[in-house]
C-alpha cells in the first residue's frame, strides 16, 4: 500500500508541475477514436482538458503550432527491459540522464515496462518518471518448469477451496490468500512467459483455460499457427513481426515465421502489441530500426503482411498500454489521460517521418529543433 501511496504521488507531483499546453492544427490520431483534422489538443496540469477544433489557449499557456503535423499518443513498450539503469530498486536505479533514455525519448517511446514497472520516458527528471507497477509472475517452462508450475497451481487451487469457509466466517483473507500462486488465479496476476515453439504456445492455452488464468506471451515466433487457440485462451502476446524463422523443409520441421502473424492474431481476437526485433537503444551500429528507437517501422511490417493501420498504431500505443494495465492512463488521446503525445513531421507508419516534439505529463521533454542527439 505504502508503495503504490508513493508511485501515486510521483505521478501527481510531476503532473501538477506542467504549465497548460495548447496543441493547435494538429492531424489527431486519438487510436480510440477517430482521426481529427486541423484540431486541437489542450493540456492542463499535465493532463488531457479538451480535444476539439477552435480551443482558445489560456493565459500563460505553452502555444505549439501543428499544422500540417501528426499528434498521436507516444509510443508503449510492453515487453519487461533492463537498459534505463544498471539495477536496483524503482526509481532509484532508473537512469533518467543518460543516453538510452535520451534516444528513446528522441524517438516518440513515452512508456516502457523495466523489471515489471511501467516508467516513463522523463529525461533529467526522476520526479516524472514512475507511472504504476505492473506486477506479473516469470515462469521457466522447460519440461519439469512446466510440471512444477502446474501443480502449483493446484496445491493453490487446492487452499484456496479448504480456506474458503474460514474465510467466509471471519471476513478476511486466509494467509494462503496472499501467495503468488493464489493471486494468479485470482486473475490479480498475470502469467508472463517467453516462449516460440508453438507446442510450448499450445500448453500455455491449455493452462490458461484449465485454470481460468491469464498470459502474457513475449517472443511467439510460431504463435501464428495457433492462433485461434490463443485467443481462446484470451492470452496477450508481445512480439515482433521481424522476427524470422525459416519455413519447413520436412513435414517434421517446425513452420517457421510469418509476416502475416499480426493479422492472423488479430483475426483470432488475440491482444498484442507489437516491439522491435532487439530491445535495445543504441548508436553502436548494427541494422537500423531494429531497436525500439523504430517502433512505428515494427508497426509498418505489420501492415506490410495485411494488418490495418489502425490496428497496427494501436499495437504500439493502447493495446500495450492494456496489456500493462495502464490504459486508464497512456496509450490513447483522450479526455483526462496522460499528456503524452508525440508530434510527427508526416505519417506515423512512412519511414521518413521523423518525430519533431516528444511531450510527457504535458512538458516537452524533446524538441528536434533544439536537440543535441
Amino acid at each position: 500500500m505504502r508503495s503504490a501511496c508513493a508511485f501515486l504521488l510521483c505521478a501527481a507531483a510531476a503532473c501538477a508541475a506542467a504549465e497548460p499546453l495548447l496543441v493547435k492544427g494538429a492531424l489527431v490520431y486519438t487510436i480510440t477514436g477517430p482521426v481529427l483534422k486541423d484540431a486541437d489538443i489542450l493540456v492542463k496540469d499535465g493532463v488531457i482538458a479538451e480535444i476539439g477544433h477552435g480551443i482558445a489557449a489560456p493565459q500563460g499557456a505553452k502555444v505549439i503550432e501543428a499544422r500540417g503535423k501528426v499528434a498521436m499518443p507516444g509510443f508503449v513498450v510492453a515487453q519487461n527491459l533492463g537498459i534505463f539503469g544498471s539495477g536496483g530498486s524503482i526509481p532509484e536505479g532508473i537512469d533518467v540522464f543518460g543516453l538510452p533514455m535520451k534516444l528513446a525519448v528522441g524517438s516518440g517511446v513515452t512508456a516502457v515496462c523495466c523489471r515489471n514497472t511501467v516508467i516513463k520516458m522523463t529525461c533529467g527528471d526522476p520526479e516524472g518518471v514512475l507511472l504504476a507497477p505492473s506486477p506479473s509472475m516469470s515462469v521457466s517452462l522447460s519440461w519439469s518448469g512446466k510440471e512444477a508450475f502446474r501443480r502449483a497451481l493446484l496445491d493453490a487451487r487446492e487452499q484456496l477451496r479448504r480456506a474458503a469457509p474460514a474465510e467466509q466466517a471471519r471476513g478476511q483473507a486466509a494467509p494462503q490468500a496472499a501467495s503468488p500462486y493464489a493471486r494468479v488465479l485470482r486473475g490479480e496476476l498475470p502469467v508472463r512467459v517467453s516462449i516460440d515453439r508453438a507446442q510450448d504456445l499450445l500448453w500455455a492455452a491449455r493452462i490458461a483455460r484449465e485454470f481460468n488464468i491469464r498470459f502474457i506471451i513475449e517472443g511467439a515466433v510460431e504463435g501464428w499457427t495457433v492462433a485461434e487457440e490463443l485467443g481462446r485462451a484470451k492470452a496477450s502476446v508481445i512480439f515482433s513481426v521481424r522476427v524470422m524463422a525459416p519455413p519447413p523443409e520436412t513435414p517434421d520441421d517446425p513452420p517457421g515465421s510469418s509476416e502475416r502473424a499480426a493479422l492472423m492474431l488479430a483475426r483470432a481476437g488475440v491482444s498484442f502489441a507489437l516491439v522491435p526485433p532487439s530491445l535495445a537503444v543504441t548508436t553502436a551500429g548494427g541494422f537500423a530500426g531494429r531497436d525500439i528507437m523504430a517502433m512505428p517501422m515494427e508497426a509498418a511490417f505489420a501492415v506490410r503482411g495485411g494488418l490495418d493501420e489502425a490496428a497496427a498504431l494501436a499495437a504500439i500505443t493502447i493495446e500495450p498500454a492494456r496489456i500493462l494495465g495502464v490504459e486508464q492512463r497512456i496509450g490513447s488521446l483522450e479526455k483526462g489521460k496522460d499528456a503524452d503525445i508525440v508530434i510527427l513531421d508526416g505519417d506515423p507508419l512512412h519511414y521518413k517521418t521523423f518525430v519533431d516534439l516528444t511531450i510527457i505529463n504535458g512538458k516537452v521533454y524533446f524538441d528536434r529543433a533544439q536537440s543535441d542527439v
